[in-house]
């Protein structure tokens, strides 16, 4: 069974799939590639949607045959072709639909802003002196032209009472890993399922330096939100 190697092709604008023999080695082939790029280090490969070490591919084969292996460069603002940037949008779009969620989107040149609403979902807030849990949220996501590449910007708009996420009024940026950790592999759905796993297990690690982040990570350490 052969190994496919997924690139985008820098020169030509296209993404180009290459069947590679298990038998022989893909580091060949990868440093082929590099070489024709002028790439030097510049580069990551992905492992079937998981990012790699290089050495890991150097060795043996590093895969096994049927699985996808992406090389994507890293020394450049990168951009799907707009065929494919639409298409991928409009299918992550698509699967929003089937979750507990309304959506409302608005596209302006090569930017798509996306107003969510999550129902149903546990989240903490304060009601006068008191904590609660609110089950109803609104968000901001903006997609441009960068994407996937480029991490979404996502901006928080109802109330909240969070370690990571910033109240409205303070602007509402929110510090998670699926945002800082982000590459090319991420999607929408992944997005909101990271959100709303975030809302009842704050990353304490990545608390947000502000005077009501600091008090709702307090809370939340002396385990005064239940969902």
């Amino acid at each position: 069974m052969s190994i496919r190697l997924k690139v985008f092709d820098e020169k030509g604008g296209e993404r180009v799939d290459i069947e590679v023999d298990p038998r022989k080695k893909v580091d060949n082939t990868i440093e082929g590639l590099v070489k024709y790029w002028g790439l030097e280090g510049n580069y990551e490969l992905h492992l079937s949607s998981r990012k790699v070490q290089k050495d890991v591919i150097w060795s043996a084969t590093g895969v096994e045959g049927g699985e996808e292996l992406t090389l994507i460069r890293t020394d450049t603002e990168r951009t799907l072709p707009e065929d494919m940037w639409r298409k991928r949008i409009e299918n992550e779009i698509d699967s929003l639909k089937g979750m507990d969620l309304d959506m409302d989107t608005v596209r302006e040149g090569d930017i798509l802003y996306l107003t969510l609403v999550f129902k149903d979902t546990p989240g903490p807030v304060t009601v006068g002196n008191s904590l609660a849990m609110t089950f109803t949220h609104q968000l901001d996501i903006r997609l441009g032209r960068g994407y996937p590449f480029e991490a979404p910007r996502v901006i928080w708009k109802s109330r909240i009472y969070h370690p990571n996420i910033l109240p409205p009024e303070d602007g509402g940026i929110i510090r998670m890993a699926y945002l800082e950790d982000w590459d090319f592999t991420g999607n929408l759905t992944g997005l909101v399922h990271a959100l709303k796993r975030l809302l009842v297990k704050p990353e304490l690690d990545r608390r947000l330096t502000h005077d009501t982040c600091s008090r709702a990570a307090e809370k939340f350490l002396e385990g005064k939100f239940r969902a």
